[in-house]
């Protein structure tokens, strides 16, 4: 029997210091992205399961 605290295999916190590197980097990126032209979009975090068959 599992525990339901749990996380979900492939899942895992994020301490505040490796989270500020972390963004900190996805920040740059984005930026960098920006300046050839790219847009940002996001996608939904859910599906439909028919749209995936």
């Amino acid at each position: 029997m599992s525990s339901a605290w749990l996380l979900p295999e492939h899942f895992a916190d994020v301490l505040p210091s490796q989270a500020r590197c972390i963004e900190e980097l996805r920040r740059e990126l984005l930026d960098m992205a920006r300046t050839y032209g790219c847009e940002l979009v996001v996608p939904p975090l859910v599906e439909h399961l028919d749209s995936l068959l």
